[in-house]
């Protein structure tokens, strides 16, 4: 960053996918994080009122550098710490770190109409 670029600001992804996808009420009031790792402890701490979180599960591989949603689907492939993952990858930073939001919305997003479909059945 030589200085002419504006700092980059990160939203939460479920109040993102919550907004695309048109569904209401939103489950929080927002977040503009400075890091996706500031995005990760907002999507897990518990909501005012004592509602649960936005994610139950939401874990970085510390190998591969990806974000999971599914706790039995990162302890089988990549184990405790990411100790069984093959697929190291250095961690993003920068403009990188856009590139990691991206990929954790599209997960969310996928996450939320996975419920859905779910709640609907």
């Amino acid at each position: 960053m030589d200085g002419s670029e504006p700092p980059r600001s990160f939203l939460c992804p479920v109040r993102a996918a919550q907004a695309k996808l048109g569904r209401l009420p939103y489950t929080c009031r927002g977040l503009q994080a400075k890091n996706v790792a500031e995005v990760r402890r907002h999507c897990l701490r518990p909501l005012p009122g004592k509602r649960p979180p936005h994610l139950s599960f939401l874990k970085l591989c510390p190998t591969c550098n990806e974000d999971f949603l599914d706790e039995i689907e990162y302890e089988q492939n990549h184990g405790k710490d990411g100790l069984n993952c093959g697929t190291p990858r250095k961690q993003r930073k920068g403009a990188g770190q856009k590139e990691q939001w991206d990929n954790l919305y599209k997960k969310v997003e996928h996450h939320i109409l996975s419920s859905a479909i779910v709640a609907e059945t």
